[in-house]
């Protein structure tokens, strides 16, 4: 989405280069920020992930989902899902208006943020795509949240590892308890024949 909309905010500084329209041109502080927002999802789904890596970097100590890590990743996922189904429906709510070939163009794009753009600059699909009529409307669809998954596998993964090492616990337990019984065993066999 963000190489969308830098290619947004590059046609539309160069269809409003005129010196009568110099107001509308989006500086370069303005396309950041906008940048920001229209990456919003992924961004916050860089930082889930970065506490992932993070839990997986870190020692195994027995129970790995009360690591401080794995909590915050686990913050994540709401603001994630919540973040990503607002920019889902307002997304769809922009783009299911009867007259899309005029404004959806904006509606669907990074550029219906700025203070640049408001309603009564009309950018069409036109102005956007240029010269070339073929081309697709520019509707930029999100897709789920890739971290999610990458989230629930490592969930899994993690709970497998603390179930295996919890079975090699009990196992390292009942081999230390097989050898003292033996070792009293022998002690009292030992002490039977001394008598």
């Amino acid at each position: 989405p963000s190489s969308a909309c830098i290619k947004d905010i590059k046609k539309w500084n160069l269809i409003h280069d005129a010196p009568q329209q110099s107001g509308n041109i989006i500086s370069g502080k303005e396309a950041i920020v906008l940048l920001l927002h229209d990456s919003v999802v992924e961004l916050t789904s860089i930082v889930c992930a970065t506490f992932l890596v993070w839990c997986l970097s870190l020692p195994m100590k027995g129970n790995d989902f009360s690591t401080i890590p794995y909590r915050l990743s686990c913050a994540m996922i709401p603001a994630i899902l919540s973040l990503h189904f607002q920019r889902k429906s307002s997304h769809h709510h922009d783009s299911s208006s009867n007259d899309m070939q005029e404004t959806s163009a904006l509606s669907s794009s990074c550029l219906s943020a700025s203070s640049v753009v408001d309603a009564t600059t009309a950018l069409t699909l036109e102005d956007l795509r240029g010269d070339d009529a073929t081309a697709s409307p520019l509707v930029i669809t999100r897709h789920f949240p890739v971290i999610l998954v990458f989230h629930m596998i490592v969930s899994i993964s993690l709970w497998f590892m603390q179930f295996q090492n919890q079975q090699h616990q009990r196992n390292i337990e009942m081999v230390d308890k097989l050898k003292q019984d033996l070792l009293e065993a022998k002690k009292a066999k030992l002490d039977k024949k001394k008598r």
